[in-house]
């Protein structure tokens, strides 16, 4: 066990603090949700849990090291073969957890793109995200455990979290994002450059969330859409 801990934190999945306590990297959290979303468990101690039977087994005598071995390379290579072709959605989830490259940097942006405290799980936040399909998205921090998330218009082009919270939504602080739309995707009666507000005060997002046919699809509500 203390190997595979230590391997965790070798490969940056999770920190640990002067406390012992762990917390998941960026990395960890898009690995699980990719793995997640191609149907697999792999964060999970099934898989090292029945390796590790079989070896015991393998020591006691009742199966042979051949026979262990051939078992665990048919289930990696039937593992892998899946994977290559679900790999879209390992990639889509890299794109939630990591900005892309050239990404405008507005200065009133808020550098950790949290936008507000998770109403479901009440112990995580609200984090803004991009998806590598280009869809936005306000997600909790906690996912998988908590799958609570906002999906924002699809007409948006560009979103950055502000340092301005809305005096309006609670629990807060709710930081406000400032939107861009794509003229070609909205009303002429509806400005390109908005900034809104997604604890459910703003009526102009909810519009254009209800034109675009997007808003929450959680499990877990959240208070607003």
């Amino acid at each position: 066990m203390h190997d595979h801990i230590k391997k965790l934190l070798d490969r940056c999945y999770a920190t640990k603090d002067e406390n012992t306590r762990f917390s998941p990297t960026n990395l960890g959290e898009a690995l699980v949700m990719g793995y997640d979303e191609m149907g697999y468990e792999l964060w999970k101690p099934y898989l090292r849990s029945m390796m590790e039977a079989d070896m015991k087994s393998v020591s006691v005598g009742t199966k042979s090291k051949s026979e262990v071995l051939e078992s665990c390379l048919q289930q990696m290579k039937a593992c892998f073969l899946d994977a290559r072709v679900k790999k879209a959605k390992l990639l889509d989830a890299m794109g939630t957890f990591f900005a892309r490259s050239n990404r405008p940097i507005n200065e009133t942006q808020n550098p950790v793109e949290v936008v507000r405290p998770c109403g479901a799980c009440n112990g995580s936040e609200m984090l803004l995200k991009r998806r590598a399909s280009g869809e936005f998205m306000v997600g909790c921090r906690s996912y998988p455990q908590c799958r609570n998330v906002v999906w924002l218009p699809g007409s948006l082009s560009e979103a950055a979290v502000t340092n301005q919270v809305c005096p309006i939504c609670a629990p807060g602080p709710v930081y406000k994002i400032q939107f861009k739309f794509r003229r070609r995707d909205i009303p002429p009666n509806f400005d390109v450059d908005h900034l809104g507000c997604v604890g459910g005060c703003d009526d102009i997002l909810k519009d254009l969330m209800e034109i675009s046919r997007f808003g929450s699809r959680s499990q877990a509500a959240t208070p607003g859409f």
